[in-house]
């Protein structure tokens, strides 16, 4: 069997194709260095192992189990890594390494049989797989990124002890624990989390599929599914709302600091998605900077409103619809945040703004597909917009905190333009990079927003 030298070696000899990996944001890189070696388990020839490493000069820590032979290969789609994974969790197994230990529990369940490991897609930044569990279906996900405040771990562990019926019930986790005495500053991590299955089909493609269905044949839109959706919300913001929760859960009331971050917030997002804008297009959103202002300048309303630990990136493919009703998956939380701002308690109508600007997703992206769309079509995808927002919203009304509804619809849709404004600007940045063909739906988007319509 190799040993812990040889098996660094192996992965240093891999560096530039594991940099290369879907999960890496260090695509250039041509050197590894191996941060925590642990041995998992040995398998005939094959030595099953888990490491964390990084490539040089960059900081971020990756985390990922491997095979060593016959090639090294990511664990975590194998049934034997899976039948390990489930075995320790059950038994409470800790792996030693040279400064931090893994963790592996969970609460006791009847571990079953492994089979049907499948690796799911679309996930990027993580290795995703589903399996049976004896008669039950769960699912296992590794973190690459080594993030202690990764915010999906805390959140999920605390919905699943609540009996939350929208989100994935948490099975049993795998944690880095640092040696040494307490106080030195290191920080416990999860960098795994075994889960129930969520079963459902993508929310996305349905209401895109409901959006074509209304422009091409002038059907009226399905009111009854976005009212479900505003509710499911409204129910899940009601348990991170409790005040018997966790302290870094409990909500609490936005303050005069919340309220100057989150301006800055948006005026630099505002900059950044100018700047990412083309020379034509530049001068449209530069010719709003006044109007965003002074939807800046009513947020001094929000002093003692409610914050809470929200979903912070939701949209509709973060969403299952099934017929118990919706799931809600990936509490990661908005990709570009970083430290403790993963964990920052935010106003519940941003998750509301949020899925409101990928409602307008869903109408432009159906336009897109039909050939040739006329004035009829370009109406009725509004009217779709419309007609599903406001039901959205009728149904989050319907069931959200109270201090949320105390606080009166008028407030809340205020409060709701702001961050769909911030949101578009996000999206401005997002699409001028990766998909500068698609620009103008968002650039659009935060200009009926700015001028009064959403």
């Amino acid at each position: 069997m190799p040993t812990d030298e040889e098996l660094a070696g192996i992965l240093k000899g891999a560096a530039t194709r594991l940099a290369g990996s879907r999960w890496s944001a260090d695509k250039e890189a041509r050197g590894l260095e191996v941060r925590e070696l642990f041995r998992l388990f040995e398998d005939g020839e094959a030595t099953c192992f888990a490491a964390i490493f990084s490539f040089p000069p960059s900081a971020t820590r990756y985390f990922a189990p491997f095979f060593s032979a016959p090639k090294l290969s990511e664990a975590e789609p194998d049934p034997r890594f899976i039948e390990f994974a489930v075995g320790a969790i059950c038994s409470g197994k800790v792996v030693r390494g040279r400064f931090s230990n893994l963790r592996w529990e969970g609460p006791l369940f009847p571990p079953g049989k492994v089979s049907s490991v499948e690796r799911l897609g679309g996930d990027t930044t993580n290795a995703v797989v589903k399996f049976r569990l004896g008669r039950a279906r769960a699912v296992f996900k590794s973190y690459r990124t080594v993030d202690a405040f990764n915010p999906e771990p805390e959140l999920l562990s605390y919905l699943s002890a609540k009996g939350c019926k929208t989100t994935p019930r948490v099975l049993g986790s795998v944690t880095v624990v640092p040696e040494g005495p307490a106080g030195t500053g290191a920080r416990q991590t999860t960098i795994g989390l075994l889960t129930g299955f969520a079963p459902g089909v993508p929310a996305f493609p349905a209401f895109v599929g409901n959006a074509r269905r209304s422009m091409s044949r002038g059907l009226p839109p399905h009111d009854c599914i976005p009212a479900r959706l505003g509710i499911a919300l409204g129910d899940l913001h009601q348990l991170l709302s409790a005040r018997g929760a966790p302290p870094d859960i409990r909500p609490g009331e936005i303050a005069a600091e919340d309220l100057a971050r989150w301006r800055c917030l948006v005026k630099g997002r505002f900059e950044t998605a100018r700047e990412a804008l083309s020379p034509e297009k530049a001068p449209r959103l530069a010719a709003c900077r006044e109007a965003l202002y002074r939807l800046l300048g009513g947020m001094d309303d929000w002093a003692g409103a409610l914050k809470l630990r929200t979903h912070q990136d939701l949209h509709l493919a973060q969403v299952l619809l099934s017929r118990g009703g919706f799931r809600f998956l990936d509490f990661e939380g908005e990709p570009l945040r970083k430290g403790q701002d993963r964990i920052e308690k935010l106003p519940p109508e941003r998750d509301v703004a949020t899925m409101l600007r990928s409602i307008s997703y869903a109408a432009a992206s159906a336009l897109r597909e039909l050939k040739d769309p006329g004035d009829n079509e370009r109406r009725r995808a509004r009217d779709w917009e419309q007609a599903t927002s406001t039901s959205f919203i009728e149904g989050y009304l319907s069931s959200c905190p109270r201090p949320v509804r105390k606080r009166g619809k008028k407030r809340l849709l205020a409060a709701v333009r702001l961050w769909m404004a911030e949101k578009a600007l996000y999206e401005i940045a997002y699409e001028a990079r990766f998909r500068p063909e698609i620009v103008d739906l968002p650039l659009e988007g935060f200009l009926r927003i700015v001028a009064g319509s959403s």
